[in-house]
């Protein structure tokens, strides 16, 4: 595990129609120095990645994205350590404890709330957690599959048979979202396992890229591109479909080595070869010594 290395990618933007943006992302690169974490920290507590996408009005939803986010890592690498699994249930409950009592303190942020979705990897390999619908999807050996489960009024009519998948994806009720954090007292979050392979990559997002972008696109990107051209490239996707909601994505992929160079290098690397192609050509055939003629 100490061998493997991930390359990271993250990206957000407030969409074509919404003046600000309520999503919020964290990395536990964003977090390493911030909480003065040592290898021997990660190596224990593992690594962190969270996208959360906030709602209510007056800039709440900004609010409780932000909030989910700090308490989330704050309390996950603080708190005293038992196991991954257990540590990580204990730091949304704290996310949904801090969301709840920043409302009731702040009349002006009732109705607060937000999704989160998570990704830790460490030696025990991925664990995903999620409520609400921002999704983790990953993908694996040429193929994407979403891992969590909507925690929404259309993704259960779709589990119960009601609903067929196409139709979900363009009923009027699909941002009807039946769990989230700031709601309730009490929540559990779903937990998804996972063992790790070299080359996975997994993507966290909120609705805003899900909604308008399909698994398959996903895929084809992913086989195509480096992992920076494919945040660019998912992003500009749901900005040329009008993105009506924020957008927030994070790419996380396992290498086996040293991660791959960006395609915009290959030309370079091309024209480099080409050019001592030909200076050995001309050397060979013009310049190098010849032997005396014979009388």
């Amino acid at each position: 595990m100490q061998n493997v290395l991930y390359a990271v990618q993250s990206r957000t933007h407030p969409g074509k129609v919404r003046a600000n943006n309520q999503d919020a992302l964290g990395t536990i690169l964003d977090w390493k120095e911030t909480l003065q974490l040592t290898d021997k920290d990660l190596l224990q507590r593992g690594h962190l990645f969270a996208v959360a996408d906030g709602m209510g009005g007056h800039a709440a939803g900004e609010v409780a994205s932000q909030l989910a986010i700090d308490t989330l890592f704050r309390t996950y690498y603080t708190d005293p350590w038992q196991d991954p699994r257990t540590n990580l249930t204990q730091a949304i409950h704290a996310a949904n404890q801090a969301i709840l009592h920043y409302a009731e303190t702040h009349p002006e942020m009732t109705g607060m709330g937000t999704t989160l979705v998570v990704a830790l990897y460490g030696s025990w390999g991925w664990i995903f957690a999620n409520v609400g619908d921002s999704r983790a999807y990953l993908f694996r050996d040429g193929r994407i599959r979403q891992v969590t489960e909507d925690h929404s009024w259309v993704a259960e009519q779709t589990r119960l048979g009601v609903l067929t998948p196409e139709q979900a994806a363009h009923h009027p009720l699909r941002n009807i979202i039946t769990r989230s954090l700031g709601s309730e007292e009490t929540l559990d979050p779903d937990i998804f396992t996972q063992p790790p392979q070299p080359g996975d990559v997994v993507l966290l997002c909120s609705d805003g890229l899900s909604n308008l972008v399909q698994e398959n696109e996903i895929a084809r990107l992913l086989k195509s591109y480096p992992l920076d051209e494919v945040a660019e490239k998912l992003l500009d996707l749901a900005l040329e479909r009008g993105a009506p909601d924020n957008v927030t994505l994070i790419l996380i992929r396992l290498e086996n080595g040293k991660p791959r160079r960006s395609r915009s290098l290959f030309p370079w690397m091309a024209l480099l070869a080409a050019i001592l192609a030909l200076g050995g050509f001309l050397f060979w055939s013009y310049l190098r010594p010849r032997p005396p003629a014979q009388a």
